[in-house]
């Protein structure tokens, strides 16, 4: 469904995002984001000393799209926007978009990493692959999609939460 406004990750690209995220092998350090995003072909929009950074992918034009977080020394989670409301309110309407694009982003998870080693579905849904390394969530709140990746040293926290814990 096309509604002026709203926006959402490609097939196309959610694809190329999913298998660049699985074949990139880092130490999950702050040091180590500029050449990581490099790599991912983002840009780094943003550095924040101690706390994370924000970079732009090139799906997402003209929005500052990935938030990457830090505890102490690690990189804590890399959270990519795969829809915006742009303005739109948070109503039947955007939240019916969300679940249309959860679901596609999860049916290209399917295909791309196998079945989820965990999903939660509710009010909120998230659907974990884990792989050797880390671990790429699609999650979904009331009217927004995000991709998640992390580390799997940061597994028992949401495990435990029945969330990601940010």
């Amino acid at each position: 469904m096309l509604v002026a406004g709203w926006w959402a990750l490609d097939a196309g690209s959610a694809r190329e995002l999913f298998t660049a995220l699985r074949n990139v092998a880092w130490d999950w350090t702050p040091a180590e984001v500029p050449a990581v995003v490099e790599r991912l072909g983002w840009r780094l929009v943003e550095e924040l000393p101690e706390k994370g950074a924000l970079a732009s992918t090139p799906f997402a034009a003209a929005r500052d799209d990935v938030t990457i977080l830090y505890r102490d020394d690690r990189v804590r989670i890399v959270r990519i926007g795969a829809t915006s409301r742009g303005g739109l309110p948070v109503d039947a309407q955007t939240a019916q978009l969300a679940d249309e694009e959860y679901d596609r982003l999860v049916a290209v998870g399917r295909e791309l990493l196998d079945a989820p080693v965990l999903r939660i579905d509710g009010e909120e849904r998230f659907a974990h692959w884990r792989g050797e390394r880390d671990t790429i969530t699609v999650a979904q709140g009331t009217a927004t999609v995000f991709v998640e990746w992390a580390p799997n040293e940061f597994e028992p926290e949401w495990l435990k939460s029945g969330t990601i814990v940010g």
